[in-house]
Parts: C-alpha cells; structure tokens; sequence
C-alpha cells in the first residue's frame, strides 16, 4: 500500500512531466514559427513557387515577394508583384512582356491539412490582375500551352 508521502511524490512527479512536455511542445511551435516566417524561408518559398508555376505553365513566372503569415486568423502565404511571361509558339525562349500580372495575391490555407503534408488551399484572393493576350493567325497567345483556343 502507498504511503501518503508516496503518493504526493508521484503527484510532483506527474506534474513535472506534464509541465516539460507542455514547455517542449510550446518551445518546438515557436521554434517552427520562427523557422517558417523567416526571409530565408520566405525566399526558398519564392523561388519554389515559380519553379513549380513556370513548369506548370510552361512560363516564365517572376514573384517579387512572399510574406507567410500563420498566426492571422485565416494562415495564408501572400504572393507580391506577380507577372507570367508566357512561350510563344514557333518561338524560342519567352515573351518579352508579361501576359498576366498581379499587385498581390492571398492564398489562403486550411493549417490542420499542413500537419498530414497536404496543402489544402480554402480559396485565392487577387489584387489588381491584368490579363494581355493577342490574337495572331486565330490563335490566342499568352496563355499557357494547354489552354491555346482556335478560333
């Protein structure tokens, strides 16, 4: 049988370690907040973000900034100053003006998805978008390869 002096060790005990996992847990969730709002981190995003949308667009995709933000209310990734630089048909290399561009866009995350690795977009917000297409010989230039309509 446990003695009343046993029984309150144990209590300090528990209490202990519930104060070090509760201390861990919130040390690792400042940790991952200053690793991830960093300008480094935010630069390596940049440029991942136009290496995936220029490859998925067969365009050249220039973002000036990114900013994330995941304590505001609705976590989000804030794209600044975006143009697409589309390929040309029958032409190497790229256009030399952008068919799209944006002052900003806000893609807004569902951050429970972040913890499985998924990335789980709730919806995209765009600022100011311009959108410069031409007409040459009934086909539409400036969207991406995929999307080009005859007329």
């Amino acid at each position: 049988m446990m003695t009343m002096q046993g029984s309150r060790i144990i209590l300090k005990i528990k209490r202990r370690a519930a104060l070090y996992l509760f201390g861990t847990i919130l040390a690792l969730f400042v940790l991952t907040l200053l690793v991830v709002q960093n300008r480094r981190f935010e630069a390596y995003v940049c440029r991942e973000i136009e290496a995936r949308a220029g490859a998925e667009l067969a365009a050249k995709v220039d973002i000036g900034t990114v900013q994330i933000r995941l304590l505001a209310l609705q976590p989000r990734v804030e794209l600044y100053d975006i143009k697409v630089f589309p390929k040309e048909p029958g032409k190497r290399g790229i256009a030399d003006e952008p068919s799209f561009q944006a002052a900003s866009a806000k893609v807004v995350v569902r951050p429970l998805q972040l913890w499985a690795r998924r990335l789980d977009i709730d919806r995209i917000e765009v600022d100011e978008p311009h959108l410069d297409l031409t007409q040459k010989n009934g086909k539409w230039i400036g969207l991406p390869p995929g999307l080009f309509i005859s007329t």
